[in-house]
């Protein structure tokens, strides 16, 4: 009677019936297409996930589930051999389809050939671990769906079988989801891979689905999405990886912005600061092809064309004049390290004369505003407001989009704009200070694995996932959050364009361990000093004689400023501080000042000799 239920299993998980009759299989790409719908968010490419050097798939977070996908094929008494012999020598295909708005999933296609005789005959024969296994079928769209439980009546994994291509999930959502859609345009306007030439070349290739991917995170977002992935290649081919690195190439005919460009070195790693959690830096070499470009992209944004228009007719704004004054490098940071609910956005411009026309431009605001221009001295930097919303996303395109507030100054060769006054504020100590990408070595370990290009986008991922969080609703905050520690296996990735070739890198992140992530509760040693904080300490240097100090709120709520593991000032608030301590300008004469605020009262810390001298508000 056992053996009858496994010859049934068997028959029903190969459809042995419609199998027996063995096509040539010429091109299972071709035949897979029909089972792989437009909104799949990736698709996986492979010949070499059986292998023992493969060390492409499991690096990569979120799809390095892909490699063991097969594994759930034990749970019907398959070993690692039999699953072995069963994928060897074949291209595998593992698409990546959302399930509704909370989840996702893959779905999985194995081309089948005569060379399975002997696991199908294994299956007829399997001896262990099947009693109780049963299959429950059931027809979507005309395919016959099966799905196999266990003795519990719990899913394993549902499948068809198509064209001699078993295709299966664990997700019988997920599955449903791969026959239902019929629109399937854009595998079809991918080159895959002949699976039917024999090679001894082995490849891994990844193709991301840009509109599928933005239309999935638009979908799951409580904040505008930025579009990054447009303006690379959406298929990468991955190259054999190093020990701390894993890179892949791939070529677009779509972008031709950089067209005629040469391929240049970053110029401004001295105006990155530390605390960047990513960077994307556009390089041109031909400044009048690059706005050229840059133009007829922004012609076919309507979103953009109204906002010009109205600006232009209200405060005479001449985007020509703006981009004669440009010069060859802009870079676009941004801070997620800081407050929950401000996207903190910096832009950094070499120029050649626009502080001018900048100026005109807050000048004929202020005026149609009947107010004046607001400046505010900082420094030795004059502050402005520029007054127009958006407007780096006017000059640049979609991707610079995040400043609800526009700030300006000039330092040195080039112009900053700022998303708000605290923002421009802070950077502007860090880079002061030296506290930048040229003078970090953490920063350094991540750029010598750029090359000369056009376009370098840099995520710092410890950084950036708080940003990312910033703009997903709770449910995928709590789905991020327990995909953690695998995000976190990449310290950095490293998006590239030069003309029409594209390179993307991952880099593992050796110091993950080492990264403090929480405060609250947690006993910090700063030099020889235990405190128990409840603050993210803020770290500063004295004016008056350049040493290092560190201020931090302990437990009994009181601010503590160090020096040399020394407590040398301290200052009860009696309230928890609400975010972090902030550098302002408050008074003309002041050295250094500082700004801190609990929930009953703000207090202005004013530099002196022995620490601060401290300000409170009214409660």
């Amino acid at each position: 009677m056992i053996k009858q239920k496994l010859l049934l299993l068997g028959f029903a998980i190969l459809g042995i019936g419609g199998f027996i009759y063995y096509k040539q299989v010429n091109q299972i790409s071709n035949q897979i297409t029909a089972f792989i719908p437009n909104n799949t968010l990736v698709l996986i490419e492979t010949n070499e996930i059986s292998t023992v050097k493969n060390f492409v798939i499991p690096r990569i977070p979120l799809l390095s589930n892909a490699s063991s996908q097969y594994q759930i094929l034990k749970s019907i008494g398959l070993t690692q051999k039999d699953i072995d012999l069963l994928i060897t020598k074949k291209t595998l295909y593992f698409a990546l389809l959302p399930e509704g708005r909370d989840s996702f999933s893959f779905v999985n296609y194995l081309p089948l050939t005569s060379d399975n005789e002997d696991f199908i005959e294994k299956l007829r024969t399997l001896s262990h671990n099947n009693t109780g296994k049963r299959i429950i079928p059931h027809t979507t769209q005309g395919y016959k769906v099966l799905e196999v439980i266990d003795e519990q009546a719990k899913p394993l994994f549902s499948y068809i079988i198509k064209d001699n291509v078993l295709i299966f999930s664990q997700s019988n959502l997920a599955l449903e989801e791969s026959i239902l859609h019929s629109e399937n345009s854009w595998i079809k306007g991918l080159k895959l891979h002949d699976s039917s030439s024999k090679t001894n070349t082995i490849f891994t290739k990844t193709h991301f689905n840009q509109t599928a991917i933005n239309n999935f995170l638009k979908a799951v977002s409580v904040k505008n999405s930025i579009n990054f992935s447009s303006i690379f290649p959406e298929s990468f081919e991955w190259l054999k990886p190093s020990s701390n690195a894993i890179e892949g190439i791939g070529t677009t005919s779509a972008s031709t912005l950089f067209e005629g460009q040469k391929a240049l070195n970053i110029q401004s790693l001295n105006m990155i600061p530390n605390s960047c959690s990513y960077s994307l830096i556009t390089s041109f070499s031909n400044q009048e092809k690059f706005v050229n470009q840059l133009e007829k992209g922004i012609d076919n944004n309507k979103k953009i064309n109204t906002l010009r228009e109205k600006v232009n007719s209200k405060f005479d704004v001449k985007f020509d004049n703006l981009y004669n004054k440009i010069k060859d490098e802009i870079t676009l940071c941004s801070f997620d390290n800081s407050d929950q609910f401000l996207q903190n956005k910096v832009l950094i411009i070499k120029h050649r004369g626009l502080l001018n026309p900048l100026k005109s431009i807050s000048s004929n605001v202020a005026t149609e505003s009947k107010e004046d221009v607001f400046s505010v001295q900082y420094g030795s930097f004059l502050i402005t407001s520029l007054g127009i919303k958006e407007f780096p996303m006017m000059l640049f395109g979609e991707i610079y989009t995040g400043f609800e507030e526009c700030y300006f100054t000039e330092y040195n060769d080039y112009i900053i704009l700022a998303s708000s006054l605290t923002m421009m504020q802070d950077y502007l100590i860090s880079i002061s200070k030296g506290e930048v990408w040229s003078n970090s070595p953490k920063s350094k370990k991540i750029l010598k694995h750029c090359l000369p290009a056009n376009l370098t986008f840099i995520a710092e991922n410890s950084k950036a996932l708080k940003g990312l969080q910033k703009i997903l609703n709770n449910r995928w905050v709590m789905n991020i959050s327990n995909h953690e520690s695998a995000l976190l296996n990449i310290q950095a990735e490293i998006l590239q364009l030069s003309g029409t070739v594209g390179r993307l890198v991952l880099l593992k992140n050796d110091e993950i361990n080492k990264t403090v992530k929480k405060f609250s509760n947690k006993w910090i040693k700063l030099g020889r000093v235990n405190i128990p904080s409840i603050s993210k300490p803020i770290y500063l240097v004295n004016p008056e004689n350049k040493s290092s100090q560190i201020l931090v709120q302990s437990a009994d709520y009181k601010l503590n400023l160090l020096e040399n593991g020394k407590r040398v000032w301290s200052y009860h608030l009696h309230n928890k501080l609400i975010g972090g301590i902030k550098s302002i300008k408050y008074s003309k004469n002041a050295s250094q000042e500082l700004i801190a605020v609990t929930k009953s009262k703000i207090f202005i810390l004013t530099r002196i000799e022995r620490g601060f001298e401290v300000i409170e508000s009214k409660p």
